[in-house]
């Protein structure tokens, strides 16, 4: 008995036509006004006009292995395989055409039919007769499908769709192929690790000695909650916006959006939601606040779309996005910042975000490429990368050596005790350096950093020699 797969949702752990209009937003996102214009003319129409411009881009998709392994199996038996989609038909043959000679044949939507749920039933029953082939699906729409079939198989399936699929179907024999699930998928995709560095957001109340006022340390903390929320919504879009050269990475592709571990469906109300509430609670503070916000958010757009592709200019910007933290923070408790928190700030992140670039390089060296995927670097750039990070992160050490004497003793009772300080942030500059060196640092210096438990002593000791300092409150 022949067996048709599904593709999207299926054979790979993604839908092709999501795939297709992410392409269209980094490529030409002018072409996101045509749709709905496009699908006026029908789904089938709108599929076709977005593959016929956009499917030399869809290049890495992410397979369902444990499926293709079984059809392999299958197929080494002498089974007829088809892969029966509502894919654009040419881009499904393209799909198709990356596991040689699995699919004896292809049927997909054209033109004229979009081949989906009934369509696809009648099709497949007229090709083969009804009740005489499997079919692989994995949502409501194949249950259409699984009526006129013989055997279901059930591909990654909700247990609703099982549910009704079985009591339809009472007396069909089925066979299950569930995907493995990983933990913390949710909290993963929107990188809640990252949040840490948004703690920079309390460091302008800290430093003003003036903590103890309750309105302030709430506004930071809406601010917090805020950034956070606004930071993950635009993290999805970059990997939304990233798809190929993430799973061209070594690492990011096991990401879960890459890895099409999350629906993109469902990552879209995500970000909507997001932007909605972080803008309600920044609006609750102040107006400057959330035009900050939207600042902040056009600037990582900007940076996604096309400035990370720009040598040096990506690694100002990560540091300027860094420091755009402080002055918001500063904002939600009208405290200043003064030149001296943001002259060693700039130069702190920028190491960081020389290091962040450093690692990509030395791990693009290890391939047979020379060029950094998706960036502007090549490998010859490490040393001079190298260079600047590490000058940069000794120029921060020094600006804060040069603001014990000169802008301290009206926030310290004993100002000169703050220049023990310089040596916890040497240590951890040169260090982490060292380790990048050695290919020990991942690739997000940030992680790195909340991951090593020195740099916990290290925070605590610094801390305490503010506390020996005896702050003026």
């Amino acid at each position: 008995m022949p067996l048709c797969v599904d593709l999207d949702g299926t054979l790979i752990f993604s839908d092709t036509l999501v795939e297709l209009v992410c392409r269209a937003m980094k490529v030409a996102p002018w072409v996101l006004f045509l749709l709905p214009f496009w699908l006026l003319r029908g789904r089938a129409y709108l599929k076709n006009q977005l593959a016929k411009r956009f499917s030399q881009y869809v290049n890495k998709l992410p397979f369902n292995e444990k499926l293709i392994k079984f059809l392999q199996q299958e197929k080494s038996r002498g089974r007829k395989i088809y892969l029966a989609t509502a894919c654009e038909e040419t881009l499904a043959k393209k799909i198709a055409s990356q596991l040689e000679g699995l699919f004896d044949d292809v049927f997909g939507t054209t033109q004229a039919l979009n081949l989906k749920s009934k369509n696809k039933a009648i099709f497949l029953s007229e090709k083969f007769g009804e009740n005489a082939f499997a079919y692989a699906g994995n949502d409501s729409a194949d249950i259409a499908v699984w009526n006129k079939s013989a055997e279901m198989v059930f591909v990654n399936a909700n247990n609703s769709v099982k549910k009704i699929a079985k009591k339809q179907n009472p007396q069909k024999p089925f066979v299950v192929f569930d995907k493995e699930k990983r933990s913390f998928t949710f909290l993963r995709t929107i990188r809640i690790h990252q949040w840490a560095k948004n703690v920079l957001i309390f460091v302008p109340l800290l430093l003003s000695h003036n903590f103890l006022c309750a309105e302030k340390l709430l506004h930071s903390v809406l601010a917090f909650i805020a950034f956070g929320l606004c930071a993950s919504a635009t993290y999805i879009i970059n990997d939304l916006l990233d798809l190929e050269n993430d799973r061209a990475h070594h690492k990011k592709k096991f990401r879960p959006i890459p890895a099409g571990e999350i629906s993109i469906f469902t990552l879209l109300a995500v970000i909507i939601v997001f932007f909605a509430v972080a803008f309600l609670l920044t609006i609750s503070i102040s107006k400057i606040l959330l035009a900050m916000l939207v600042m902040y958010t056009i600037a990582t757009l900007m940076y996604s779309f096309k400035l990370k592709k720009l040598i040096i200019i990506d690694i100002i910007l990560l540091a300027f996005l860094y420091i755009f933290r402080l002055f918001f923070g500063a904002e939600a408790t009208t405290t200043p910042v003064s030149h001296w928190l943001a002259t060693f700030a700039t130069f702190v992140f920028l190491s960081l975000g020389a290091v962040k670039r450093y690692v990509e390089i030395l791990k693009t060296k290890e391939t047979s490429t020379t060029k950094l995927s998706g960036r502007g670097y090549s490998v010859e750039d490490a040393s001079i990368v190298a260079n600047i990070g590490v000058s940069s992160g000794l120029i921060s050490i020094l600006t804060y050596m040069i603001y014990i004497n000169y802008g301290a003793e009206q926030l310290y009772g004993d100002p000169n005790i703050l220049f023990l300080g310089s040596f916890p942030l040497l240590y951890f500059i040169l260090k982490i350096w060292i380790k990048a060196s050695r290919k020990e640092v991942n690739d997000d210096p940030i992680v790195h950093a909340i991951k090593t438990k020195e740099n916990y002593v290290l925070f605590l000791l610094f801390v305490l020699i503010f506390i020996i300092a005896k702050p003026i409150i």
